[in-house]
């Protein structure tokens, strides 16, 4: 399986599809996506991720892929509603087959920083994204085993 993945610059389907090396090559479309700033909701973010979902559905309806979320994260989460108030807006009405919030990298001695993107047992936002994650709408690892998606 082939992922064409791109950064989220991009505005129209030319413009995600301008490196695409071809149809008989690739099985997912896929873009990242990242929110920076400030610890509160981001509109901006929001409709971006809202426009780039639309963008990304119709390619992949058009070429036969499979449409997804190939990264995504708030660093460190500052917003404690973040998954329920920005993504789970924005993913409203979407139909794409995966997401993957990035790593948590955690302490990096080299630079002295943490890096995080889902949150840990009693962070600010753990209880935004249990919510988030009993959405009826949200599958993780341990319903998609139940349903055997993937035989």
């Amino acid at each position: 399986m082939y992922v064409y993945n791109t950064g989220g610059e991009f505005n129209n389907a030319e413009q995600f599809l301008e490196r695409y090396p071809g149809d008989d090559l690739i099985d997912v479309v896929s873009f990242d996506t990242y929110q920076g700033g400030k610890a509160e909701i981001d509109s901006a973010f929001i409709k971006d991720l809202d426009h780039h979902l639309t963008i990304i559905e119709a390619v992949a309806k058009e070429k036969n892929k499979i449409p997804a979320v190939a990264e995504m994260g708030f660093s460190k989460i500052p917003y404690s509603k973040w998954f329920t108030e920005a993504v789970a807006k924005a993913f409203s009405g979407h139909h794409f087959a995966y997401t993957l919030f990035w790593r948590n990298a955690g302490y990096k001695p080299g630079d002295k920083s943490t890096e995080y993107y889902v949150p840990y047992k009693g962070h600010a936002s753990a209880p935004d994204f249990m919510r988030f994650y009993n959405l009826p709408q949200t599958i993780f690892q341990k319903e998609a085993s139940k349903l055997n998606l993937y035989k």
